[in-house]
């Protein structure tokens, strides 16, 4: 059963969730229906806001999503270059960052401690602290495993946030549990533990896959711009191709040096000839294979 009733917008596609038509009214019904709205307005901006950057730097936008919750944008940020990448994550909770200080301003100057204008400054910075933090799916996590996938590759980057998301997830439960006692009605924290404990069902295979269409990409923007930074990589004869793609870099094309048992040079190959591989073979097939399979049909 679909949920979403979806139009065209100039190659993006515009998809709004058939449940905002019941919790909407439902809301009203409530009579919180302006607190919801003061929430969803600000969800909408921190949205808005990596839209409009990834959008002004040249990235595409697939699909935009409108939830009760807010907008979800679907971007093709894996196309992009590290910087780009980055900028377009932080960008969200800058907004909120920029929404908070204007407000704050507007309530000393002229609002004189309006309840709502205070509500929705607490909101902006509740959301820009809150996505700021260090796990998955949260930008501060996205935003970590970039800068340690330019240290390490993907793949173990991907793996040291994953165990950074659990301990703040697990952290955040005790902290939601307390709350609940101390409130006795509160669990809002609860609730965003579970979440990201859910999230990282689907964060291996996601992972597996973007190191994947990332090396594919580079091999485009390297022949659209020619030049590109480089990284070598060493590994035994031994060693399974498949290994090699967990440590490879989302914004680096890579020489991949094959050595025998005495550390002497067997043969340099680049990352496509790797790809070619493994779509030709499998990926459990060893570098010392490879470079023979490579000899016989030379």
């Amino acid at each position: 059963m679909k949920l979403d009733l979806t139009f065209k917008y100039r190659q993006v596609s515009i998809k709004i969730n058939i449940l905002n038509f019941v919790i909407f009214p439902a809301i009203c019904l409530t009579g919180r229906f302006e607190v919801f709205l003061l929430a969803f307005v600000s969800i909408v901006m921190h949205e808005l806001g990596h839209i409009f950057v990834a959008s002004l730097m040249g990235i595409r936008i697939h699909a935009i999503r409108i939830i009760p919750v807010g907008l979800n944008a679907v971007i093709d940020e894996d196309s992009a270059e590290t910087q780009k990448q980055l900028v377009v994550h932080i960008s969200g909770p800058i907004v909120n960052i920029l929404i908070f200080s204007v407000l704050m301003m507007l309530d000393v100057c002229f609002m004189h401690e309006s309840e709502r204008i205070a509500f929705l400054a607490q909101v902006n910075a509740y959301l820009a602290v809150f996505n700021l933090l260090p796990a998955m799916p949260l930008d501060g996590g996205k935003v970590l495993r970039i800068i340690m996938a330019a240290k390490v590759g993907f793949l173990p980057a991907n793996r040291h946030t994953k165990r950074i998301t659990l301990a703040f997830a697990f952290l955040m439960m005790l902290a939601g549990i307390i709350q609940f006692y101390a409130s006795g009605y509160n669990f809002s924290i609860i609730i965003v533990s579970i979440y990201i404990l859910f999230s990282m069902r689907w964060n291996r295979t996601e992972a597996a896959l973007m190191n994947v269409k990332s090396i594919i990409y580079r091999r485009s923007r390297l022949l659209k711009k020619g030049v590109y930074q480089a990284r070598d990589l060493v590994v035994l004869k031994t060693t399974m191709v498949s290994e090699i793609i967990k440590n490879m870099d989302f914004d680096r094309f890579h020489i991949i040096h094959v050595l025998d048992d005495d550390l002497k040079l067997v043969k340099s190959l680049t990352e496509q000839e790797i790809m070619d591989a493994i779509f030709e073979n499998s990926a459990d097939i060893t570098f010392g294979e490879l470079v023979k399979k490579a000899g016989e049909n030379s």
